[in-house]
């Protein structure tokens, strides 16, 4: 319908400083009062302080149109709350019921009406129009689709995009939203869109969504933005010059996004110690030409070569010649986060110039419970995560996301964290496009790339086109990169910066070369090769082990010499009866894996660092250490002798990292010997030929081919000569051409369920190039987009034990101060444990405990406690002289003895009868 102009703009103008566009509940007493007036701040400013935010933020240059265009188009996101349906929410606080007289037919949230009058303004040729810049030509209809498609950006402010449905709208609401259009025009005075805005409609359309979304949580906080009267809006323009932009300048500051001018890059000494010599890895980096605009590189090479450091020299070279703004380093688990979050606490700050406060932050489920982050997290973000604010609404969004480390991580200058955070930015879940404003213009440096499963590299495959598309740079490492893998990778984002077939082909990586370092931006890749380290090429001997006897008896010699050895077993289960039957017979043990109370296994991990690491002293080192895969990846670990249950090829060259891998004056053992505890691999296996001596591998690692072919790669070499074997041992262990027979049937199912996986992931990416438009499926919010595909469910077994009738979390037993009420969260947090809920499905309370249990899940956070499938606690009794507790499997009627011990961990023991 035509927009009929039945009211003057004084009036117009008059109405709208009454509509309101953000409300607060009042409390009294700590209590909610739904029938209290609610304290309100005008559309108008709301819009306004929106937009002032992010003239304040860097996304605003890039959004790929002028940034007068950009802040109008922002300032509109919120159009769709002059619908009556919205307004009349708060009529008991606002009088604004005179202006509301008129019946309406809209049933829909305010972001859709949002997107409603978008599509109704633009086809009416209203003032919005006037951002084509020709609306008077004949073929200004042409060009309304690919203006309504930026828009989606704007209109889908609440995290996912948004339909446009057919509501027919009054002319009341269109009178109101073109006057409100006209009134931003003149504040703004924005450029018209280019008429070839189509050619990169899509990129304008994600960052736009970036920007606002980010704006207006920002923009929605009642402590940054205090509400105002509608006599403070009487003149818009001034409001926004002489009090929103102020506002927004601080607003942006105290959410730690201002920027931070980088240093002139100094050399890759930055990150080393003064007595190291630069490694040949690191020597290229600091001196080859860097591909030029949004670039890759990928590092391979060996376990202790200093990678770490050559992309931090890599990634500050690129920041300093102004390509990037900071960086994220994703790491795969999140004892590797943190240990990467100390490495760069100490030199963060060197990257950016003298004076400026860069910001660094740490990204996982458990950041909270680590000190050293928690002591750098301002004093308004803890305040913020327990601000009351109605659900759904911008600020308590707000309030979650800034609030909330593990997500602001992707906003600070530097953010270290798990690889999970920054796969989000490709799937089509809630708030993805905050994730990919965090990363954009960023480097996103991967460690240990080569560790996804198939479902996590479709997901890696889509985030690389995503960055690359947005601007960003990514520097990968690995130490065993398959050739095949990493040309994917490559040409994913080459893909992203928009190659074709042709230019692909021409750009064909062909070097098997190892060590090896592969750059590459939109012109050209190169392959470089790079020497390795001193003292890292070497020659390791092989050796086979028949039985765990075996096993026992190299680890006997170990102890008699008082040398640092380690068993690295697949399973939890196996780590534990092996530390028992080790520790029975005299022997020296530390025990080590995931099964420990946090607050247990952090203790546990200081002191295996402490024992084995680069500073340990020689005649300190004394004792074995049993331990799980936790020891395998970015922990910097030394034995003299190791031990190990066979694993996939990968694994093996990773965990071979851990032997002799530090110069040391003298060692008690003077062989370089790699013991494996493995089945022979013969040429017609059995079918159970790993499951017959190591059942326990078998069900962690269920491609027996897979280690069929590692354990006859590796025993017929008889020993691993690095670097020169690494390439072909990769390459030969995944090869699909070499089954035995009764091992087929295994290898084709593992096959099979590779490519479900790997169907799967990409599947659930969301492709860039569709946009940031509604799909009813795939955006749901009821649908949710796991970034690993994990067969086994895991739940949080939560540790208590009782003492004064009180049940307690574990962690206080070594910490009282965690009792604090300031401190509950992070003593639960403490004392969880994961397993598999195949393994724990319930636990039970004795009765004579049950209200004490009660009380203490109380204190729990409200979705903590809703969540009892998820959240388990378990109450452990001391009975003679054990900590124990009753469980459940996921089966009926299968019960467990779930056994704590501080020295060995977590224990499941299954009972027949729950006793």
């Amino acid at each position: 319908m035509a927009i009929l102009n039945l009211k003057t703009n004084e009036e117009l103008a008059v109405e709208l400083s009454q509509f309101w566009g953000k409300a607060r509940r009042v409390k009294e007493d700590g209590q909610q009062t739904p029938s209290s007036p609610y304290p309100t701040h005008p559309l108008i400013a709301h819009m306004l302080d929106v937009a002032a935010v992010a003239s304040n933020l860097p996304l605003s240059d890039e959004c790929g149109i002028d940034k007068s265009t950009a802040l109008m188009l922002v300032a509109l996101h919120d159009i769709g709350k002059l619908s009556p349906e919205f307004q009349k929410k708060a009529l008991k606080t606002v009088n604004i019921a005179e202006f509301l007289k008129a019946p309406s037919q809209i049933n829909a949230a305010h972001d859709e009406v949002a997107m409603e009058l978008f599509h109704t303004l633009c086809y009416e040729k209203s003032s919005l129009c006037s951002l084509l810049g020709r609306y008077e030509d004949n073929d200004f209809l042409d060009e309304v689709p690919c203006l309504l498609d930026i828009l989606n950006g704007v209109a889908g402010h609440h995290g996912v995009p948004v339909p446009c449905k057919t509501n027919d709208l009054d002319n009341d609401i269109l009178e109101r939203a073109d006057y409100l259009v006209s009134l931003f025009l003149e504040i703004f005075k924005p450029k018209p869109i280019p008429s070839n805005i189509y050619k990169r409609k899509i990129i304008v359309q994600w960052k736009l969504a970036h920007l606002t979304i980010l704006s207006d949580w920002i923009g929605s906080r009642i402590e940054w933005f205090p509400y105002v009267s509608a006599e403070d809006i009487k003149d818009p323009k001034k409001y926004y010059e002489t009090i929103a932009l102020p506002r927004a300048k601080g607003a942006v500051k105290k959410a730690g996004l201002t920027s931070a001018k980088v240093a002139n890059f100094k050399g890759a000494r930055l990150f080393l110690n003064e007595s190291d010599v630069l490694s040949p890895v690191q020597s290229l980096l600091e001196t080859t030409d860097l591909p030029t605009g949004p670039s890759l590189i990928i590092i391979e090479d060996m376990t202790g070569s200093g990678k770490t450091e050559a992309a931090l020299t890599a990634a500050h070279r690129i920041m300093a010649r102004g390509d990037a703004r900071g960086m994220y380093v994703a790491l795969p688990t999140m004892a590797t986060a943190n240990a990467m979050y100390e490495r760069l606490e100490k030199s963060y700050q060197s990257l950016f110039e003298k004076g400026e406060q860069p910001s660094l932050a740490l990204a996982h489920s458990y950041a909270r419970i680590y000190d050293k982050f928690v002591e750098a997290i301002a004093p308004e973000e803890e305040d913020g995560s327990k601000d009351d604010t109605e659900p759904g609404t911008a600020e308590s969004h707000c309030t979650a996301w800034l609030g909330n480390e593990t997500r602001r991580s992707l906003l600070a200058q530097v953010g270290v964290g798990t690889i999970d955070q920054a796969l989000l930015a490709a799937l089509p879940v809630r708030h993805t496009t905050i994730r990919q404003a965090g990363l954009a213009h960023k480097i996103l440096m991967i460690d240990e790339c080569h560790a996804f499963d198939d479902y996590m590299r479709e997901e890696l495959v889509g985030l690389l086109k995503y960055h690359a598309a947005l601007g960003g740079s990514a520097i990968l490492l690995s130490a065993t990169l398959t050739m095949e893998l990493r040309t994917t990778l490559v040409e994913a984002f080459h893909k992203g910066l928009g190659l074709n077939k042709k230019e692909l082909a021409s750009k064909k990586l062909t070097s098997t070369a190892y060590p090896l370092v592969t750059l590459a931006n939109k012109d050209e890749s190169h392959e470089i090769y790079c020497a390795p380290r001193s003292g890292l090429a070497r020659e390791i001997t092989l050796k086979r082990l028949r039985s765990e006897k075996d096993v026992a008896a190299i680890l006997n010699q170990v102890a008699q010499k008082r040398a640092a050895g380690c068993w690295i077993r697949n399973t939890v289960g196996d780590v534990i009866k092996a530390a028992q039957a080790l520790r029975e017979a005299g022997e020296n043990v530390i025990v080590f894996h995931a099964r420990f109370a946090m607050i247990d296994r952090l203790d546990i991990e200081r002191r295996v660092v402490q024992k084995f690491g680069n500073k340990s002293k020689c005649e300190d080192r004394a004792a074995i250490l049993i331990a799980s895969q936790v020891v395998e990846q970015s922990l910097d670990l030394d034995f003299d002798l190791l031990c190990t249950d066979l694993a996939p090829m990968d694994l093996i060259i990773q965990r071979a990292g851990r032997l002799r891998r530090h110069r040391r004056m003298a060692r008690p053992i003077d062989r370089e010997e790699l013991f494996i505890f493995s089945p022979e691999p013969v040429d017609d296996p059995e079918k159970n030929w790993i499951e017959k001596l190591l059942p326990g591998t078998s069900a962690v690692y269920r491609d027996t081919a897979l280690l069929w072919r590692t354990a006859k790669a590796l025993f017929r070499r008889g020993k691993l000569t690095l670097p020169e074997d690494l390439r072909d041992l990769i390459e030969e262990a995944g090869r699909w051409d070499c089954i035995p027979k009764a091992l087929q049937e295994n290898s084709c199912q593992s096959e099979g369920s590779a490519k479900a996986a790997a169907t799967q992931g990409r599947h659930n990416v969301w492709p860039f190039e569709f946009g940031y438009v509604f799909d009813g499926l795939r955006w749901s919010k009821e649908v949710r987009t796991p970034t690993r595909l994990i067969e086994d469910h895991y739940v949080k077994l939560r540790l208590s034990f009782v003492k004064d009738g009180v049940v307690l979390p574990w962690a206080a037993k070594k910490d009282e101060n965690l009792l604090k009420e300031c401190f509950i969260q992070k003593a639960w947090a403490l004392s969880e444990i994961s397993v598999r809920q195949k393994q724990v499905a319930l636990v039970t309370i004795p009765p004579h405990l049950q209200k004490a249990a009660a009380k203490a899940r109380s204190t729990w956070t409200r979705w903590e406690q809703k969540d009892e499938e998820n959240f388990l606690l378990v109450v452990l009794e001391k009975i003679e002289g054990e900590w124990v507790a009753q469980g459940q499997k996921k089966e009926k009627h299968k019960y467990v003895k779930l056994k704590y011990d501080t020295f060995y961990g977590l224990n499941i023991i299954e009972n027949k009868h729950n006793v």
